[in-house]
């Protein structure tokens, strides 16, 4: 399967980069958060407590990772992803970056109707960023090749985010997304929420909010409308 092999080739990326990263070829992180909930793209997917460790590496243009949801009401990993992309050459003159996405999404402790494992949600997307822009601007449609709940959808996304740094140990930061729903997978199209952050970082360590707004319950209805976050990164 295809996340085996992204695992495969992430975890051998990460045997070795300590020698890539002296010649500056490569660079990995691993980061852990605990958040409130857990809420993808403005829907609540459970309301408790969650821990999301995630690691990833990237070596020139290629980026691999994979990332999880760890229940603490049930005790169990109910999801684990795997990602990979590509930054595509544009020029040194383009003034927008982009990139091409792949996820898939596995669901370890969910079944079908046959009772069988839940087949993973797959999805490929592209990301434009404005390359000189006086904020962190980012506009990313993901399309759903195949799945259980993002079969045929189609989804827009745009972030903007700026950091302000007090000192060299603090940073306040604040963001706002967009997140805009047109495929089939879902029963109405449209607006589907925006999302406000605030947060700070004092050293490592990241604490947020996110106040989510709900736009359309008939496109997206918002139950957990405010959800902290409190996140660590580590360098490899």
């Amino acid at each position: 399967m295809l996340k085996q092999a992204l695992t495969m080739m992430l975890v051998a990326g990460m045997a070795t980069m300590g020698m890539a990263q002296d010649d500056g070829e490569g660079t990995a992180e691993a980061g852990i958060d605990v958040v409130s909930a857990y809420v993808f793209r403005g829907a609540t997917v459970n309301d408790e407590v969650n821990v999301q460790p995630a690691l990833s590496g990237t070596w020139g243009a290629l980026g691999l990772g994979t990332w999880g949801n760890f229940n603490t009401d049930s005790s169990q990993f109910d999801e684990i992803d795997y990602t990979a992309s590509y930054d595509l050459p544009t020029g040194d003159d383009c003034p927008v970056g982009a990139s091409l996405g792949y996820t898939e999404y596995t669901y370890p402790t969910q079944l079908d109707a046959a009772g069988a494992g839940l087949e993973a949600d797959r999805e490929v997307s592209l990301t434009l960023s404005p390359v000189d822009f006086p904020f962190g601007t980012s506009v990313m449609v993901a399309y759903g090749i195949e799945g259980p709940y993002l079969d045929e959808g189609i989804y827009v996304e745009v972030n903007a985010g700026h950091d302000l740094e007090l000192n060299e140990d603090i940073t306040l930061n604040g963001s706002a997304t967009v997140g805009i729903e047109l495929g089939d997978n879902v029963v109405d199209t449209g607006l589907a929420f925006v999302a406000l952050g605030v947060g700070t970082a004092v050293g490592p360590i990241d604490i947020g909010v996110t106040f989510i707004i709900e736009t359309d319950d008939g496109v997206r209805l918002v139950d957990e409308d405010v959800v902290g976050t409190a996140s660590i990164s580590i360098p490899l």
